[in-house]
């Protein structure tokens, strides 16, 4: 079939917001690192967070590549970010709106510090904020038959 499934346009989304969400970690270990008199514990917390965002960045990517779905361009517009992908040779795109990636980036921040986003989620929206909020991080398996 040429269409993802839910769990991966989940995956996609996701794939497209951790990078801006490394960065602002980055951004504010940075800030905090400068402003408080023992900044080691936070800064250790965010290290933490990043090195699991980068992890799961090569896990989505390796999942990618044995499911036949690459992406192809990122681009932030006035708008959001617009992604261009192509899942298993049918070219396709989708565009995340800049306050949902607002939302769904805090949702992952606070996720990857180790807090319960459960109480976060929505269950009467249709996707949206209970795509990210299940509290754990994802496990990616590749099927690799």
């Amino acid at each position: 079939m040429n269409v993802p499934t839910n769990e991966e346009i989940r995956m996609l989304k996701e794939y497209v917001l951790l990078p801006y969400v490394l960065t602002a970690f980055d951004r504010d270990a940075k800030q905090i690192t400068a402003a408080v008199k023992t900044p080691g514990p936070y800064a250790d917390t965010i290290q933490r967070a990043m090195d699991a965002i980068t992890s799961d960045i090569v896990q989505l990517r390796s999942y990618f590549r044995a499911s036949g779905i690459r992406v192809l361009d990122m681009k932030r517009t006035a708008d959001g970010i617009q992604a261009k992908y192509v899942y298993r040779s049918h070219h396709s795109e989708f565009m995340m709106l800049t306050n949902l990636i607002r939302v769904e980036a805090e949702l992952l921040m606070r996720r990857y510090l180790g807090e319960d986003v459960t109480r976060y989620i929505r269950k009467d929206l249709p996707g949206g904020l209970a795509d990210f909020g299940d509290g754990s991080r994802t496990t990616l398996r590749a099927n690799t038959s």
